[in-house]
């Protein structure tokens, strides 16, 4: 006992920093928790954002997709014979000349002369229109900012000229596709301009929504982590509980034992004086042991026939002969009932009506 208090009170000392520990940690999973749903709620904000950018650039771009598609699908139906016939002229149409100059600004090529450029630019068809469609490309890439704002500013004067209109262009076979090219891609990059804002946003978002899941994966790993400490510490603290109650209830079983020990000590003291006595008087009888046997076995011999007073009288003269002829010593509280009877014999024949005098 004296070595399990010591031990019960460090195991409720355990108990109690390990119980401080566990709500310790149930604090911080409940903060992980509520980091994690904010952090769910932000992504679904940044997905919505990203989404309803993505769907803005998307429905503006679809206004001139059509006509990007025409643009590349008439400049890949140019039909070489055309660009043959052109290259064979020393000096071509005006309008076709202004056509070929607007596309060559559009391509960034620096247009000298019909003989210094044209005719260079047109040398190669197959190059010629590969070039068109990759601008197209490059912009769709690259953004506005493939076509410099200088030459945007030029195009409109351009294209508002009687070379662009709808009437000449449709009447030559080889000016149509370009002069429609030339204007897809102005149309294409104004259109760009106005989107592009959209889509910075939407990609700086993208970078947030990025760092959001990053931060959402960290904090659910944190979370993990402190599910897996909150169960370690639950059963830990299980544990120790479990091992102050065994020790709690050994104690007092203990305490149960060391009083009923003391009571059982208690009583063996009473026993033990209770043993001394009979000790005692178990010794006295050894010393009257031989006086005893003579004068129970005078009695039974002599005294039968007499009354009560004569066997008085004779159990003393006893006592004196055999002192005096012997030295024997007698107990002077001798009773031949107490030393020959059964307590319960006697007590059965007084029982019966027979005399309980010491004489009878």
């Amino acid at each position: 006992l004296t070595e399990a208090q010591p031990l019960l009170e460090q195991k409720r000392k355990e108990t109690e920093n390990k119980m401080k520990e566990l709500e310790k940690a149930t604090i911080i999973n409940q903060e992980k928790r509520q980091q994690v749903e904010q952090e769910k709620k932000k992504k679904q904000s940044l997905n919505e954002q990203i989404e309803s950018f993505n769907n803005d650039v998307e429905q503006q771009l679809s206004k001139i997709r059509p006509t990007l598609e025409q643009a590349e699908t008439d400049v890949r139906n140019i039909n070489p014979k055309d660009i043959f016939s052109l290259r064979t002229l020393v000096i071509p149409p005006e309008n076709i000349e202004n056509v070929i100059k607007n596309v060559c600004l559009t391509l960034g090529i620096k247009y000298a002369s019909w003989k210094q450029t044209g005719l260079k630019v047109l040398n190669d068809t197959n190059k010629f229109i590969s070039s068109l469609i990759d601008k197209i490309e490059e912009i769709k890439v690259h953004g506005s900012s493939v076509i410099p704002d200088q030459t945007m500013k030029l195009l409109p004067k351009a294209l508002g000229s009687k070379c662009f209109s709808a009437e000449y262009l449709s009447k030559n076979s080889f000016a149509r596709p370009l002069g429609l090219w030339v204007r897809a891609v102005y149309e294409f990059v104004e259109l760009k301009k106005t989107v592009e804002p959209l889509e910075r946003q939407a990609k700086k978002i993208n970078k947030e929504l990025q760092v959001a899941k990053e931060e959402f994966e960290n904090i659910l790993k944190q979370l993990k982590v402190c599910k897996e400490k909150m169960i370690n510490l639950q059963e830990d603290y299980s544990s120790m509980e479990n091992q102050k109650k065994e020790l709690e209830t050994n104690i007092e079983s203990t305490k149960l034992k060391l009083d009923r020990a003391e009571k059982l000590t208690s009583l063996l003291i009473d026993e033990n004086l209770r043993w001394k006595e009979s000790i005692r008087e178990h010794d006295q009888q050894m010393k009257y042991l031989l006086s005893d046997a003579i004068m129970s076995a005078s009695i039974i011999s002599y005294a039968g026939p007499f009354d009560g007073q004569n066997r008085a009288r004779l159990l003393k003269k006893f006592k004196q002969l055999l002192y005096d002829f012997e030295g024997i010593i007698f107990s002077n509280k001798y009773c031949f009932l107490e030393v020959m009877g059964d307590p319960l014999e006697l007590k059965e024949w007084c029982r019966f009506g027979l005399p309980s005098d010491e004489e009878s």
